[in-house]
């Protein structure tokens, strides 16, 4: 009896082999690591940048309610709906400091801080209001 299956000729192989399966897998997951950390920077920048503006927003608000200032100044703080802790604070500016002819009306200088944490540095709005006129 001849074993017809014994000495086969030898056939190419259809498949991959083990190395090369391994070599395209090493290749996908450092593509997706690398995927992976700017999706992730992305995110973070994007919830930066909308704390930022949500700040601003804030600040510009905070600063239309004080578009005058009482002589002794303002120095009022608290915590916005979600999760801003803000302040506002003023000091007496002489304009004639820094400009000849400055109006006669007082200044105040008013600074406006808004941060999320401690950690964080804080958005900062500085501008001069009027102090309230004496009736």
């Amino acid at each position: 009896m001849k074993r017809a299956f014994m000495f086969a000729p030898f056939r190419m192989q259809a498949g991959f082999s083990l190395l090369e399966v391994l070599v395209a897998f090493s290749i996908m997951a450092l593509a997706l690591g690398v995927l992976y950390q700017s999706v992730g920077s992305s995110v973070r920048n994007t919830q930066r940048v909308e704390i930022e503006a949500r700040a601003a927003v804030l600040a510009r608000s905070l600063l239309a309610l004080h578009t005058e200032v009482p002589p002794e100044g303002v120095s009022v703080s608290g915590t916005s709906p979600d999760g801003l802790v803000w302040s506002v604070h003023s000091s007496a500016f002489d304009p004639a400091s820094l400009i000849e002819g400055a109006p006669a009306r007082p200044l105040h200088r008013v600074e406006i801080s808004i941060r999320r944490d401690a950690a964080q540095a804080p958005f900062s709005l500085v501008t001069l209001v009027p102090e309230v006129r004496r009736r």
